[in-house]
């Protein structure tokens, strides 16, 4: 069901889409083993994304100038 308001959610600007197929995605992941395995796919990308922006953001703050103290 929150499938199903997931893809209708992607049309209309009232619902969520996205938000809605996460969560029919997750509810699903318990029993469904296609479900889980994309599940389990989109944390390992986020989890890399949120590495990366944070290297990324210290790698920065290394380069800033003025950051270093005399």
């Amino acid at each position: 069901m929150l499938l199903a308001l997931g893809v209708i959610g992607l049309f209309l600007p009232i619902l969520q889409g996205v938000l809605m197929i996460l969560a029919g995605l997750a509810v699903l992941g318990k029993d469904v083993p296609w479900s889980r395995k994309i599940t389990d796919r989109l944390a390992a990308f986020v989890k890399r994304r949120a590495e990366n922006r944070a290297a990324r953001k210290r790698g920065r703050e290394e380069a800033a100038p003025g950051s270093e103290a005399s």
